[in-house]
C-alpha cells in the first residue's frame, strides 16, 4: 500500500506568500490556489487534486480563501525597478566604452573600465530586485538591489548636475532626468523593504554601499574635471559686410565681406580643412505681374517681380590653413 502523502500550508507572510510543506518537507511557497496546485503535483499529488477540498492538505492561519497577494501593484514594482536598473547600466556602460579604448590618458581608461564594471553591477542588481520582489529564493537579494539603487542615484544625480554646468540640450540629458527622478523613487521604495534587517553585519553593508558610491563619485568628477575627454570643442562662425563700393566704370558693385572663426570653448581643437564658398544670384525683373496670386511660394516682397534666379560662383577658397591650431579665444 502506497503511502499517502499530506500537505501543510502555512500562515501568509507579510507578502501574501504561504509556504508549503509535504511530509514535513518545505517543497516550496504559493501566491494563489492555482501556484499551490503546481507545487503539489510537482510533489506527487494527483494531477486533479483540488486543494481546497482534499482532506490530505491542512490550512494554517487561513482556508484557501485567504491568498492577501497584490499582484499588479506587485510585478508593476518590479518591473519599474528592474527596467530603472537595466537602464541605468546601459548608459553606465555607454558612457565608460568609448573611454575604454579612446581616452587620451592611462587614467581615464581605467575609469573607462570603472563605468563598465558599474553598469555590470547594476545588471546584477536587476537581478537582485526580480529576485527579491518574486520569491526570495536569495537571502541577500534585497541588500544588493538596495545597494544598487543607491549607486543608481548617487550616478544620476552627479550626471544631471554636471548637465546643469552647461544647460546645453541633448538627448542624453532627458535620459538623466528620467533616471533621476526614478532613482528617488526606487531608494524609498526599497528603503521601505528594510532589506538591511537580516545581514550579518549592517555596518559592514552599509559601509560597502557607502564606498560603492563614494567610488561612482568619483568616476564622474573625474569626467568633470577632466575637460578633453568630456567637453567639445566650440566653434563660433561670423559674417559681416563692409561698405558697398562701385568700380570705376561704375558697372560693377564690389561688396566687402569678411568671414571669422573663432574658439569660444575652453579647449584647443585642429582645424583639418576649411572652404569658403561665395555665390551671386541674379535674376531678371518680370515687369507684367499685377496681383498678389502671382508671388511664387518661398519668396518675399523684394522678389515678387523677379524671374527666375541664376547662381554663378564669386569666390572660393579656404578660411584657414590645413592644420591650424585654435587656442580658446583664437580667431581666424
Amino acid at each position: 500500500m502506497s503511502h499517502q502523502k499530506r500537505a501543510v500550508v502555512d500562515p501568509p507572510d507579510s507578502r501574501g506568500l504561504r509556504e508549503v510543506r509535504v511530509d514535513g518537507v518545505t517543497v516550496g511557497r504559493a501566491w494563489s490556489l492555482r501556484e499551490l496546485r503546481r507545487l503539489l503535483n510537482r510533489s506527487g499529488f494527483p494531477e486533479r487534486t483540488e486543494p481546497a477540498v482534499n482532506p490530505a492538505v491542512s490550512w494554517h492561519g487561513g482556508g484557501p480563501d485567504i491568498w492577501p497577494d497584490r499582484p499588479l501593484g506587485r510585478r508593476a514594482t518590479l518591473v519599474l525597478l528592474v527596467a530603472g536598473l537595466l537602464g541605468s547600466a546601459a548608459l553606465l556602460v555607454d558612457i565608460g566604452l568609448p573611454d575604454v579604448f579612446e581616452a587620451l590618458t592611462f587614467a581615464g581608461r581605467i575609469m573607462g573600465w570603472m563605468f563598465i564594471v558599474g553598469g555590470f553591477l547594476l545588471a546584477v542588481a536587476a537581478a537582485a530586485a526580480f529576485d527579491h520582489w518574486s520569491k526570495r529564493v536569495f537571502k541577500y537579494s534585497g541588500a544588493v538591489a538596495l545597494a544598487g539603487v543607491i549607486v543608481a542615484l548617487v550616478v544620476c544625480s552627479l550626471l544631471l548636475a554636471l548637465w546643469l554646468q552647461e544647460k546645453e540640450y541633448f538627448p542624453y540629458c532627458l535620459s538623466y532626468l528620467s533616471l533621476w527622478v526614478w532613482s528617488l523613487w526606487a531608494t524609498w521604495r526599497v528603503c521601505r523593504e528594510k532589506p538591511w534587517q537580516g545581514i550579518r553585519h549592517p555596518r559592514r553593508f552599509a559601509l560597502g554601499v557607502t564606498a560603492s558610491a563614494l567610488v561612482a563619485a568619483m568616476n564622474l568628477a573625474y569626467s568633470g574635471i577632466y575637460q578633453p575627454a568630456t567637453v567639445l570643442e566650440r566653434r563660433h562662425y561670423e559674417v559681416a559686410f563692409g561698405t558697398p563700393y562701385a568700380s570705376p566704370d561704375k558697372r560693377i558693385l564690389y561688396v566687402p565681406i569678411t568671414v571669422t572663426l573663432e574658439n569660444t570653448g575652453t579647449v584647443p581643437f585642429w582645424m583639418l580643412a576649411s572652404v569658403v564658398t561665395v555665390l551671386g544670384v541674379s535674376s531678371k525683373s518680370r515687369p507684367n505681374e499685377e496681383s498678389i496670386q502671382d508671388w511664387r511660394e518661398g519668396r518675399g516682397e523684394s522678389q515678387l517681380y523677379a524671374g527666375s534666379p541664376t547662381a554663378k560662383l564669386v569666390y572660393w577658397g579656404s578660411l584657414s590653413d590645413p592644420g591650424g591650431w585654435f587656442n580658446p579665444g583664437t580667431a581666424s
